[in-house]
């Protein structure tokens, strides 16, 4: 078993050698630590904070549905907010032509 030496017991020159053998063995280790982190590195420290803020909206708004659910109003069809008669769509829809007197009604009952 080998017993630690101390700085003390080392010459100056013999030291000197010891540190400089260090600090050339720990240069590629230090450069790495040194060098500026790339742009994967800086995203991936935003990728906690910003998991804590969707799942913040996430239960916001989860909340905010459940609370106001009954208030909330079902949004026309596309045909109802252009202005089309219900006789119409409902021909489009089924897929069949109307008849030349349901068209009639259809137009008389429109212009009233």
């Amino acid at each position: 078993m080998t017993r630690p030496v101390s700085h003390v017991e080392l010459g100056t020159e013999r030291r000197e050698r010891i540190v400089r053998a260090v600090l050339e063995r720990s240069a590629p280790l230090l450069a790495v630590h040194a060098a500026p982190p790339g742009p994967t590195v800086t995203l991936a420290g935003w990728l906690r904070p910003a998991l804590a803020a969707a799942a913040v909206v996430a239960i916001v708004a989860t909340g905010f549905l459940m609370a106001g659910g009954s208030s909330v109003r079902a949004q026309p069809a596309v045909s109802e907010a252009l202005g089309y008669p219900a006789p119409i769509v409902g021909w489009v829809e089924a897929g069949r032509r109307p008849s030349v007197e349901e068209l009639l009604v259809t137009m008389e009952v429109r212009n009233r």
